[in-house]
């Protein structure tokens, strides 16, 4: 909530949210911080001055939006509404992600049970639907926004939705019969991916700068 006030303050003077004079004699704001959900709240805030009902009202979107995506995935794979129907009772009410948000506060954790399943979904959308450009567009801005809402777990999200994707090539035997086929998929999964990862640089730069020097420092 803090950093959503510091957003909507920077937004109300006009000014773009990476920097902040609240602290510190001024610090960079958002460029070291994934700033999406921070922003979403903020956004929320300005018209609805309690911050905390802001976010309440943010996470209940989010959570109810998830549920949809988690339907839409499982009825898209399975061909059967009872099947989404299903998963998506047992997504929402998943203790896990209650622990995760009261117990844990891991605020920024909230966007990812949202978008990791619509990657999933739309990694099967480009694999075996029409219009697959749209769909691969979509892709690489789901991917995009999970990094921008954290590094870390869109990050983990991408390589699982990825790892999912490659797996799903080599299942669908009869919409990708050849090996062609299947190289020429895996190519336009990777480059949507690629475009999604590289949309988000300027978030995603400093941590993995960070990774590095760690991996340089340790060997």
């Amino acid at each position: 909530t803090t950093l959503s006030w510091l957003v909507k303050d920077v937004l109300i003077h006009g000014q773009w949210p990476m920097w902040t004079n609240w602290g510190d004699m001024g610090f960079p704001l958002m460029q070291f911080y994934s700033p999406l959900l921070f922003a979403v709240v903020a956004l929320v805030n300005a018209v609805i001055p309690h911050i905390w009902i802001a976010i309440k009202l943010v996470f209940l979107a989010l959570h109810i939006l998830s549920v949809f995506a988690i339907y839409l995935y499982v009825q898209n794979l399975t061909g059967s509404k009872y099947a989404g129907l299903a998963a998506g009772f047992a997504y929402g009410f998943a203790y896990y992600r209650y622990h995760v948000i009261v117990y844990v506060n891991k605020f920024s954790m909230v966007p990812t049970f949202l978008l990791w399943p619509l990657q999933l979904y739309l990694v099967d959308m480009v694999l075996v639907r029409t219009g697959r450009r749209r769909a691969g567009i979509g892709l690489a801005f789901v991917t995009s926004l999970a990094l921008i809402s954290h590094v870390f777990f869109g990050g983990y999200s991408g390589i699982f939705a990825a790892v999912y994707g490659v797996i799903r090539v080599f299942a669908l035997r009869e919409t990708l019969p050849t090996t062609g086929e299947k190289l020429l998929a895996i190519r336009r999964l990777a480059l949507w991916f690629s475009i999604g990862l590289l949309s988000s640089l300027y978030f995603t730069l400093p941590p993995l700068h960070w990774i590095v020097k760690n991996i340089i420092y340790m060997s």
